[in-house]
């Protein structure tokens, strides 16, 4: 997203695994993987690791979105839920733009009522 914040006009759907954030939480936790590492850089330092998994999970993601707008790009508080065919949760679409009619779109869009992220 820094690479993005650059560009004067832009415009990016992201996916964000709910897959992802629910299943590899431990490995991530126990520095077995640094996958939220790359994800949101610095994660650890203002995460409370001592919570239950759906608030390390979500400071995650607010730290990620908390990285996404210092960059200058404002992330969408409205998400997506894509679910598959059985129902289970799969991902997470949202907006990060840096124009307000970008937002107005992505609210009509996305307002199916499908869920929220945690």
């Amino acid at each position: 997203m820094k690479a993005f914040a650059g560009f004067q006009r832009i415009d990016t759907i992201v996916h964000v695994s709910k897959m992802d954030l629910q299943r590899n939480l431990g490995f991530n936790v126990k520095a077995q993987q640094d996958a939220f590492e790359i994800f949101a850089p610095g994660w650890r330092k203002v995460v409370d690791l001592s919570q239950p998994q759906a608030g390390i999970r979500r400071g995650v993601f607010e730290h990620w979105r908390d990285l996404v707008a210092g960059a200058g790009i404002a992330p969408s508080a409205n998400m997506k839920l894509i679910t598959g065919s059985k129902g289970q949760h799969l991902y997470w679409l949202l907006l990060a733009a840096k124009h307000e009619l970008a937002h107005k779109f992505w609210n009509e869009a996305s307002s199916d009522g499908q869920g929220s992220l945690f």
